[in-house]
This record gives C-alpha cells, sequence and structure tokens, in this order.
C-alpha cells in the first residue's frame, strides 16, 4: 500500500480538480439561460392589428 498510496492519492487529486474546471466551465453558459418560465402554450397568440 505504501507504493500504491500516493499515487492513488495524486490521481484523485488530478480528478478533482479536472472536475473543479469542468463545472466552473459549464457555469459560464449557465449563466445565459432564461431565468423567467415559458409562456404557456394554451393561450391565443396575440395578434396585432385586429381588434375584434
Amino acid at each position: 500500500m505504501a507504493v500504491v498510496g500516493p499515487a492513488l492519492s495524486d490521481s484523485f487529486g488530478y480528478a478533482f480538480w479536472i472536475a473543479f474546471a469542468l463545472t466552473a466551465l459549464i457555469l459560464i453558459p449557465a449563466s445565459f439561460l432564461p431565468r423567467h418560465a415559458a409562456r404557456d402554450r394554451r393561450e391565443a397568440p396575440q395578434t396585432v392589428g385586429k381588434k375584434e
């Protein structure tokens, strides 16, 4: 275990920083997603210029 321990520890540390970096990169485009709910599709579309 004395031979494998440091290598295993280094590999887990490396995987942690890769996961951290990927998560940080994903947060950038996710910040551009809309924050409001989508309009209900069952509503009638609004028409411009027609008065009934």
